[in-house]
């Protein structure tokens, strides 16, 4: 506990560095939820595919 009070003393001097720990937290869990360019490619590839499956049926002849 005595640590804790130790980092909640210094941020409290220092409120510059944890203005700069918080950006940081956040720049790290963005870059870890981020998708793969992989998986990025696949979802386009599979979006694409259904706007052209999804044409197949709005171009029919109409019914007589």
């Amino acid at each position: 506990m005595d640590q804790v009070m130790v980092w909640v003393s210094y941020l409290r001097d220092h409120p510059s560095y944890g203005v700069w720990a918080v950006v940081a937290i956040v720049a790290v869990y963005v870059l870890l939820n981020r998708k793969s360019r992989v998986a990025r490619d696949a979802e386009r590839r599979v979006a694409e595919l259904q706007r052209e499956r999804g044409d197949h049926y709005n171009k029919m002849r109409p019914m007589r």
